[in-house]
C-alpha cells in the first residue's frame, strides 16, 4: 500500500444511492460512523493466509490458520497493520466517561457514558475487546 494513502472510504456492498452517499460523506453533510469489518494490511504476507481474489467455482481452501484470522493474527506476529480492524473515523469528537464494571457470580455488567463533545451530530460505536491469556487457547484479544 502506499505511504501517501491515509483515508479510505469503504462503501461495503454498494447500491444504487452510493455515489450520492459518498459525496455527502467527502463534503461533511453526513457523518461516517461506520467501521471496518476487516483490517488492511500494508502487504498480502501481513494476512498470515492465501486470498482468494476469484470465488468462481469450489476452490478448495484448507483453513490452517484457525482461529489467527485478520487482526488475530497481525496481533499474534506484531504485525501493525495501516487500517485495523474496527477502524473509523467521524468529523465530530467523542468522550468516554463513568465506567463502571461490577461482577455478580460468573456474569460482568459493563456500562459506560458516551458524549459527543464535537461541533457536529454523529453516533460512536463503541467497541470491547476481551483479552485472555495464553493458557486459553484464544486469540490475545478478541471483539
Amino acid at each position: 500500500m502506499h505511504t501517501n494513502i491515509t483515508a479510505i472510504i469503504y462503501a461495503g456492498a454498494p447500491g444504487e444511492q452510493t455515489g450520492p452517499f459518498i459525496v455527502n460523506v467527502l463534503y461533511g453533510e453526513y457523518n461516517p460512523s461506520g467501521r471496518l469489518p476487516f483490517s488492511i494490511a500494508d502487504s498480502e504476507g501481513d494476512y498470515g493466509t492465501t486470498i482468494v481474489y476469484a470465488s468462481l467455482g469450489f476452490s478448495k481452501i484448507n483453513y490452517t490458520e484457525k482461529l489467527l484470522l485478520d487482526y488475530h493474527y497481525m496481533d499474534s506476529k506484531a504485525i501493525i497493520s495501516r487500517f485495523e480492524f474496527g477502524f473509523g473515523l467521524s468529523y465530530t469528537m467523542f468522550a468516554y466517561s463513568g465506567l463502571i464494571i461490577p461482577t455478580s457470580g460468573a456474569l460482568t455488567v459493563i456500562k459506560f457514558t458516551v458524549t459527543n463533545t464535537g461541533a457536529f451530530v454523529g453516533t460512536k460505536k463503541p467497541q470491547l475487546y476481551l483479552g485472555y491469556p495464553p493458557s486459553a487457547g484464544e486469540p490475545s484479544k478478541v471483539l
